[in-house]
């Protein structure tokens, strides 16, 4: 059985990575939670958005993520196409399909939902979730070292994201960089701006 934490981290890296690939921004990637907060994987509004074809592959790939890590172990060197397609639907987590591809809502699905004629490649979605998981192995090195530090930081920021997703190792810096933006997150979510003195 594998950890929730670790399943979520999964989830949010699968969107990262893919997202990297097809040219979207980040901000920051967490699995904190309490509270208001959920996982999340915060996009740069400032950058230009892909299209809806890679927008669907970005919003799958959480779940092709999850599914990935169930399927496979760290040091798996072929991808096994019928272990993934066998683990799909263990690998549901926050992605709320099919009832939010239906009715709409916050979920990965619902937003899915949203992106015009994307309804029906979605509601059949092994396809796709295939391809990109064979990217996601394609990766795996990279794939289980961000998992292990999102699962051990919480929270990266997007240039301690990107400067592991290109190979680099974890360093002093980047745990510095993690933890500033931990303490950073909690000073805003904690002690609102207004109640803040210089």
């Amino acid at each position: 059985m594998v950890d929730e934490n670790y399943l979520i981290a999964a989830h949010e890296v699968g969107h990262q990575l893919i997202g990297k690939a097809r040219g979207l921004a980040i901000t920051t990637i967490s699995i904190r939670r309490g509270r208001e907060l959920n996982p999340v994987a915060s996009y740069d509004p400032t950058q230009p958005m892909p299209t809806d074809d890679q927008m669907l592959e970005i919003l799958l790939a959480g779940w092709a993520g999850e599914a990935y890590i169930l399927s496979h172990p760290r040091h798996c060197q072929h991808f096994d196409t019928r272990l993934f397609l066998a683990k799909i639907p263990d690998g549901r987590s926050g992605t709320g399909w099919p009832w939010a591809l239906l009715t709409g809502g916050g979920s990965d699905f619902g937003r899915i939902s949203r992106l015009r004629g994307k309804r029906l490649r979605a509601l059949f979605p092994n396809r796709i979730l295939t391809t990109i998981a064979g990217e996601i192995h394609d990766k795996r090195d990279r794939f289980f070292e961000i998992v292990d530090r999102l699962v051990d930081q919480k929270l990266l920021t997007a240039d301690v994201f990107n400067a592991l997703a290109d190979g680099e190792n974890w360093s002093i810096e980047m745990q510095q960089q993690s933890v500033s933006a931990n303490y950073d997150h909690d000073l805003k979510y904690f002690y609102p701006k207004d109640q803040l003195s210089d």
